[in-house]
């Protein structure tokens, strides 16, 4: 069984992608895929290495992804994940630069 063999094996029974496999052996997601497309050499101490993460990881399962909350923030940031704040975060938003147009450029904000 080749290295290939063994990886693909190792992502249908662990059910992750190539990019969290390679992000849990060497931190780039694109290590996997490299490989398998030959744009990185497979060295023995690069095969040892995937080698020795199956066997001490065989139901290895990435952490999940954190969920982002976004509050009001008063300065527009924010409002893409939640459209709630929209229209909230839009008028702070515009009151904090018509503010700032009427302070640097009065002669301009007056028309």
């Amino acid at each position: 069984m080749t290295i290939f063999d063994e990886i693909r094996a190792y992502l249908k029974k662990t059910g992750i992608t190539q990019a969290e496999l390679g992000r849990a052996i060497t931190r780039d997601r694109g290590f996997i895929t490299k490989l398998v497309n030959e744009q990185l050499l497979l060295t023995p101490e690069r095969e040892a290495m995937i080698r020795k993460f199956i066997f001490d990881n065989p139901d290895y399962c990435p952490a999940p992804t954190p969920v982002i909350r976004y509050d009001p923030s008063g300065s527009g940031i924010g409002v893409a994940g939640n459209p709630d704040l929209w229209m909230k975060d839009a008028a702070i938003g515009s009151a904090m630069l018509l503010k700032a147009l009427r302070r640097y450029y009065a002669a301009r904000a007056a028309a």
